[in-house]
Formats: structure tokens, sequence, C-alpha cells
């Protein structure tokens, strides 16, 4: 048994049989992951369903955060769950980021296993492969079933546009404009393919990823340089093309530089706008709708031109900020 978040602290404890510990290590694994799920403050999934069943009757307070789930790791299997204990389902995943935000580890994690990963391309020959992040001390782990041939020279942004925790591959080709998404799977094995996210845009364009609406899922902002057009298309969890929008689009400035941050810490990915040849800079903020980035007077500045910015946190104080050279 577990303690969830508004306990006394004398109360938070977490309470094994010692006979399973010693003899069914998987089983515990299982079972912390659903303990796990009433610290954080989650009640059973079962609540939001009726039952005949007096095990599965409770009297608990409960916010729905998405739609009932039962794959759920907070599901009773004789309560009409379906779950195996041994993964997040999708909506455990996008339920726990609408309150927690986005998974915090570092680098890319491919088969969602909470362990950084390394997507291998050879720009030359197309090959690819991906080395597995793991508990041990030694070399990445190979898998012959993920090196595959794909197009040379694509560009590839990798971010989790479907929001089910595993890191995709967005490919671009700048030539043709052709795009497709590749998506990152629980197995150690290649990325799922999906017809339905293959189109063609425009070649020659700048793209930025961030959560501009900070729905959890990763977008994709266009940038055409010639021109200053500029768009958003937003991740979804559909397996499908990012969602186009068309109160995103804008007219901008052309040949800006873009830098994309949280500027203001309130989730929203945001972009920074410095214009080179006359220092002019300028904030546009994400918000919570798919339309065009929210405007600021108040962000405009002139600085010096022809700078080199970083981005970065600087003084730790979850705001992006911006290294001037």
């Amino acid at each position: 048994m577990a303690f969830y978040p508004d306990f006394e602290r004398s109360d938070r404890r977490v309470e094994l049989n010692r006979r399973y510990v010693i003899y069914d290590y998987a089983l515990v694994a299982k079972v912390l992951t659903h303990e796990v799920g009433h610290i954080l403050g989650f009640p059973h999934e079962h609540l939001r369903i009726s039952s005949s069943n007096p095990d599965c009757s409770e009297s608990e307070l409960w916010e729905g955060l998405t739609a009932y789930d039962s794959e759920s790791v907070m599901n009773y299997p004789q309560c009409g769950g379906l779950s195996t204990y041994s993964r997040l389902s999708l909506l455990d995943r996008i339920g726990a980021r609408s309150v927690y935000g986005p998974s915090q580890v570092p680098g890319a994690d491919f088969n969602g296993d909470a362990y950084a990963d390394i997507f291998r391309y050879d720009t030359g020959t197309g090959q690819v492969e991906t080395r597995y992040g793991n508990a041990g001390t030694g070399d990445l782990l190979f898998s012959a079933s993920s090196q595959k041939t794909w197009i040379a020279n694509l560009k590839m942004i990798p971010g989790d546009f479907n929001g089910d925790g595993n890191t995709d591959i967005f490919r671009y080709n700048t030539s043709t404009g052709e795009v497709e998404i590749r998506y990152g799977r629980p197995e150690m094995d290649e990325f799922l393919f999906s017809a339905l996210s293959q189109v063609t845009w425009i070649p020659g364009l700048e793209l930025i990823p961030g959560d501009f609406n900070g729905d959890g899922f990763t977008d994709i902002f266009r940038y055409r340089p010639s021109t200053g057009e500029v768009e958003i298309r937003y991740g979804s969890a559909i397996m499908t093309e990012l969602l186009f929008s068309p109160s995103s689009q804008q007219t901008w400035v052309g040949n800006l530089k873009m830098i994309p941050g949280d500027f203001n810490g309130d989730g929203y990915t945001d972009i920074f706008r410095y214009y080179m040849p006359t220092g002019e800079v300028e904030i546009r903020y994400g918000n919570s709708g798919m339309g065009a980035l929210s405007f600021s007077a108040t962000s405009q500045e002139t600085w010096v031109s022809n700078l080199n910015l970083v981005a970065g946190d600087f003084n730790g104080d979850g705001y992006t900020d911006i290294f001037l050279v």
C-alpha cells in the first residue's frame, strides 16, 4: 500500500510484503508501478465505472484527466482492467503529463524505458540504426532489427509527436519538401511506419520543434526565410500528418534568427526573434490555442546587430535566458 500527496509526512510510507520482495521481483515492479501512481495523486481508474463487485466500490473523490482507460495501470483486473502493469498506457502518460509536464529523460528515449538512446544516421548512405540505453555501465545495446536504409541527406527532428512516451523521428527532405514521421515503439526494433504521416511541404523550410500549445505533443514551427511565412503544425495522439491550423499562418520578416525556449516559464514553447542586420528583437509567446503565437509589444527592443545568441537557463530559475556573444 502507498500514500497520496496530501498525507501527513509521518504517514508517507510504502509497505511491501517481504515474501514478494524475495521471491518475485517482477511482481514487485508491477505493484510499485501502481502504487507510485497513488503517490503521484492518481486514484483507481475503476472508480469511474459502475460495478457489482464490492472490491471495486470506493468513495474517493476524483477528477478525470482523460477518457476512461481500461488499460491503465491504476485499474484492477477484477474491475474490468486489462493492464499487465508492465507499462503505462497511452492515456496514463497523457494524464501524468497534463499534471507534471513532459518526461525529463535527457536525450531521446525511442522505446520509452526511461533510458536515453542514440539514433545513428549516415547522411551519405541513409543507413540508420538505434543503440539503446540500459541500466548497465557498458555499451549501448545493439539491435540488428533497428538497422534500415532511409533516404540520404534528410533533416531529422526528434520529438514525441503522438504523445505515447516514445521519441519519434520527423523526416524532412529539404530538396523536395517531402515529410514523414517514423514512430518510436516499446520494442528494440525499427521505427513504426505510417503512410498517413507522409505529405509534401515546401522545400527550403526552417523547422523548429516545440510544444507551442502545451498539450504534451511535439509540434513543428515552419519558417520560410525567403518570404518570412510562418506556420505551426501540431502533434496529436493519432499517427497521421501533423495537424494544420490556418489561424497559425502569418508573414514575418525574412531571414530572421529564431531561438525556441520558454522565456516566461508558463510551459509553452516561445520563439525569440532576432533580425541580425538591425539588431531588432522580439518574443512571440506560445499559448493554449492552435493559432498564431501571442504578440507582446513590451518584448520588442533593439540590440546590437550581428550577435551570436545562445539559449539556456543560466541562473536556474526555470526561465530560458539568452547569452549574447
